[in-house]
């Protein structure tokens, strides 16, 4: 029940939310998107010691229900607030002229982009297999980091604080490159999210106590959220605003789902299998490695985008 309720919510955050921000700005995207992404390091960074501390207290039900409670009811007040297109409120897009409100906020039409285009293209199943490659790499670190510090000693409350400090740190890196994919282009952002990700992992081979494990985790926090936060905005440059933007991330966000999911399965069986976290962190540190020759293999910068173009409409 679980897996089927939280996975299904992450859909609904991970896809509707990041893509709305992107139909609201024809100016400063990256900055709204970066704005939003820091709030799933934020949440995490604070959520995380306070499981730590409820778990031993109150025990499992109540915590649930008191983290439960407090975040759904926040939810579903901010869902009342929160509209698809600006032009659902008779405005446009930040950034747009007024005189054309529903350029780019439009929903689908005869002549915009289909999501059967957007799948005949490379770009959309690489950034499909690599937002997978690279959650398969972090999972393994965020499902099994709190266990980690536990075998070299720590207390849980401290050993949590490591997810936590992931979690904060990567706030920045949310915040910083959704705006770098806006200048740089989404293929040489991914590159260097996916080489500081992959490193970072395989950094946590040599912990060896609290102190290494913290300043790791710092330098893996960054790494995650290079990774993860710049996808909305490649799509935009991609595919334009009248692609099917959301059905297009859907798709991304089920790799990642999947690439999470067997990230923390996998990683959790080779340290049964061999009694340490060794050759887990080699696999995600590995696995988000191997995905820099399918983001290279990507249009660059200078390539004319998007890379569909519409249908003609009709005449």
């Amino acid at each position: 029940y679980y897996a089927v309720f939280v996975g299904g919510v992450n859909i609904i955050f991970g896809t509707i939310l990041a893509v709305t921000v992107t139909l609201w700005f024809e100016r400063r995207r990256g900055l709204a998107v970066g704005i939003a992404s820091t709030a799933t390091g934020v949440g995490t960074f604070i959520l995380a010691p306070l499981f730590g501390w409820l778990l031993p207290t109150v025990g499992w039900a109540a915590t649930f229900w008191v983290i439960g409670g407090a975040a759904g009811g926040l939810v579903l007040l901010a869902a009342f607030l929160l509209h698809s297109y600006p032009r659902d409120l008779g405005i446009p897009a930040y950034g747009e002229a007024p005189a054309d409100p529903t350029k780019s906020t439009a929903p689908r039409s005869a002549g915009q982009v289909s999501l059967g285009q957007v799948q005949r293209t490379y770009a959309f199943w690489a950034l499909m297999a690599a937002h997978g490659l690279g959650c398969l790499g972090h999972a393994v670190i965020l499902a099994h980091i709190v266990r980690m510090g536990m075998l070299q000693g720590m207390p849980a409350v401290a050993a949590a604080g490591l997810l936590s400090v992931v979690q904060g740190v990567s706030v920045f890196s949310r915040f910083g490159m959704p705006m770098l994919a806006e200048r740089w282009g989404g293929r040489n952002t991914l590159i260097v999210g996916y080489i500081a990700q992959g490193l970072a992992i395989l950094l946590y081979l040599w912990a060896d106590g609290t102190a290494s494990l913290y300043a790791i985790s710092v330098l893996f926090g960054l790494g995650l959220g290079a990774e993860m936060t710049a996808f909305p905005i490649i799509n935009r440059q991609f595919y334009g605003g009248s692609a099917p933007l959301n059905s297009v991330h859907a798709w991304e966000i089920v790799g990642a789902l999947v690439g999470m999911g067997l990230g923390g399965w996998v990683g959790g069986v080779l340290f049964d299998m061999r009694g340490s976290y060794a050759s887990s962190i080699w696999m995600g540190g590995l696995a988000t490695l191997a995905a820099l020759p399918l983001i290279m293999a990507l249009p660059g910068r200078s390539a004319c985008l998007p890379i569909v173009a519409a249908a003609p409409t009709g005449g």
